[in-house]
């Protein structure tokens, strides 16, 4: 499934609880450090919805068992 930036925006909130604007996603598009897209033409950018998803858990810390651990990390 394709998504534009908006949508993609939307996904990541309601699914990964990251705040990424559309604005954002472009300065990330820019610097090589955002999840993966497609051009189509010379000015739609396209998501996948399963790149995406990956992209995002990558971003997530691991998980810990308590704030001493996390704190020790």
């Amino acid at each position: 499934m394709w998504m534009t930036p908006e949508e993609t925006t939307v996904h990541l909130w309601e699914n990964f609880r990251l705040r990424r604007s559309p604005r954002t996603l472009a300065n990330m598009r820019t610097g090589g450090n955002g999840p993966p897209y497609r051009r189509v033409g010379s000015n739609t950018v396209l998501y996948a919805r399963d790149e995406v998803a990956e992209w995002a858990a990558a971003q997530l810390n691991r998980p810990f068992a308590s704030t001493a651990e996390e704190n020790a990390a």
